[in-house]
């Protein structure tokens, strides 16, 4: 990550060996640019995510949301969608 906060090298972010926190530990840096509203990295970075994960709730819903505020309904639809059919929550 360089200083204006775009990602150059994110395809080379492979972890071979997975810690037990290896998750939380990726989902750090989404949530920081979410909080921030940087969407186009929230949705870089959970894309990375949900290639491992493909169920993670936060991320799920982060992403979505991001997808959302950039204006890619139809994506953000079918995330919502898979997050309602994975989720332990229930939604209205």
């Amino acid at each position: 990550m360089n200083q204006t906060l775009k990602f150059s090298r994110l395809n080379n972010i492979n972890p071979l060996v997975y810690h037990l926190e290896t998750q939380n530990i990726l989902g750090f840096l989404p949530q920081l640019h979410f909080k921030r509203q940087n969407y186009q990295n929230v949705i870089k970075l959970e894309e990375k995510i949900l290639m491992y994960w493909l169920d993670a709730n936060d991320s799920l819903y982060r992403y979505a949301y991001a997808l959302f505020k950039q204006k890619k309904y139809d994506q953000a639809l079918k995330i919502v969608t898979k997050l309602k059919e994975t989720s332990a929550y229930r939604f209205i």
